[in-house]
């Protein structure tokens, strides 16, 4: 196991992370490295910003399989390397969101 890949799981343990998600973005990661064969922390914000691209537009992902990409790569840059704000410019918001507040009021 890489340094940069223990510093991750212990920080998504450290906050609270189930172990679904820890997998999850754990292989996020590493998917990400071994698409650029190397380590994620050394990719820039074009770069991120294309390989998720590359997963909606010629993987043909879901949304929502992009998004969990997006923020397992969020939590990479922000909460274990320290970096300020989102690695990339590609807005990730949630696709479902309000939809549960609008059919409960109906």
């Amino acid at each position: 196991m890489t340094p940069l890949r223990q510093r991750m799981l212990d920080a998504l343990v450290l906050h609270g992370k189930a172990a679904r998600t820890q997998e999850a973005y754990i292989s996020a990661v590493a998917q990400l490295a071994r698409y650029y064969g190397r380590s994620p922390d050394t990719l820039s914000g074009a770069q991120i910003e294309a390989y998720l691209l590359h997963l909606l537009q010629e993987r043909h992902l879901t949304r929502a399989t992009v998004n969990q990409a997006g923020c397992a790569i969020n939590f990479l840059f922000r909460k274990v390397l320290g970096q300020a704000g989102s690695p990339c410019g590609i807005p990730l918001p949630r696709s479902g969101a309000g939809k549960l507040n609008t059919a409960i009021s109906e």
